[in-house]
């Protein structure tokens, strides 16, 4: 009983370490985790002598382009959303399970070194256009198009038609910031905007 309870001991130190590593230490493809600083939720508060009602959402698209975009101390500034779930299908093929979708801007793909396998992110000019392009995970696109390129086909994105401009090595689901299925530019869909 002793040695089963120090073993059962030293398994949970071992977890709790690893957990505690997974979120502090850098790795592959989130390689600047150590020197990124991100922000939450913003909260607003009334003042001292206004009664009411505090407000907590996430960071508006105007908050991004007219405060965060212009400060100068930092190297760069990128913004990715909450992670959605959607309904995934091609023109011809109709898949059953809900992905993880993760809007993006176009600084996020200097801030997480993704490997890409086929294609490439959208670029800035495609974001400021608003285009409705994705990147998706090589799971995904193996589900989809099984042994064929997926770059350049329609991807339909709840009902909604997507080109697919590349495709990316499968991201664990401990990297926080990094994991999804599907990434979109956050100006391709009026509800980020």
């Amino acid at each position: 009983i002793s040695i089963v309870g120090t073993a059962l001991a030293i398994a949970v130190v071992m977890v709790m370490i690893m957990l505690f590593q997974i979120r502090i230490i850098s790795y592959k493809p989130d390689i600047r985790k150590n020197k990124t600083l991100t922000t939450g939720p913003i909260r607003s508060v009334p003042r001292e002598h206004i009664k009411g009602q505090t407000n907590n959402s996430g960071v508006s698209f105007r908050l991004l382009e007219d405060g965060f975009y212009q400060m100068q101390t930092p190297k760069l500034v990128a913004a990715y959303g909450y992670l959605s779930r959607v309904s995934v299908a091609t023109p011809t093929k109709i898949l059953l399970s809900e992905y993880r979708l993760r809007p993006t801007d176009v600084n996020y793909w200097q801030l997480i070194d993704f490997e890409f396998i086929e294609g490439r992110s959208y670029n800035r000019e495609e974001y400021q256009s608003g285009l409705a392009l994705a990147v998706i995970s090589k799971e995904l696109a193996d589900q989809l198009f099984a042994d064929q390129p997926a770059s350049g086909n329609t991807l339909l994105i709840n009902h909604k038609p997507y080109t697919i401009s590349g495709v990316i090595k499968d991201v664990p689901r401990s990297s926080k910031k990094a994991f999804a299925n599907i990434w979109v530019p956050i100006t391709s869909n009026s509800i980020y905007m």
